[in-house]
């Protein structure tokens, strides 16, 4: 999740926004309310945002190939959606292009 709400208590919501890379961790955020149409100024106020890690499920597809002397890689899909898989044969980064048996190991990015 890139984006979402945050409400307090009183009637109010902040909306924000994460910059692209944020890890899971925590993060203070600090909410600075503007004066103006009739509201009261109000002090500013920090809260604790924390940003969790999401459950991926990757599904490996193109495990069996005929051999063609080009590199053959295996693919995947993912829940949810549109994540980056990188994939290691026997230990390498590089699709093999012998005929033979690999072992694959795939690591969703983060």
């Amino acid at each position: 999740m890139t984006s979402g709400t945050v409400s307090s208590s009183a009637a109010s919501t902040v909306t924000y926004t994460l910059p692209a890379g944020t890890t899971a961790g925590t993060y203070t955020i600090q909410a600075v309310y503007n004066t103006g149409g009739g509201f009261a100024t109000s002090i500013d106020s920090t809260h604790t945002l924390t940003v969790g890690m999401i459950t991926v499920t990757p599904t490996l597809v193109n495990l069996t190939q005929i051999y063609t002397g080009s590199p053959l890689a295996a693919t995947a899909t993912t829940s949810p959606s549109g994540l980056t898989v990188n994939f290691t044969y026997n230990g390498s980064s590089t699709a093999p292009t012998a005929v033979g048996s690999y072992t694959v190991v795939e690591r969703s990015a983060t």
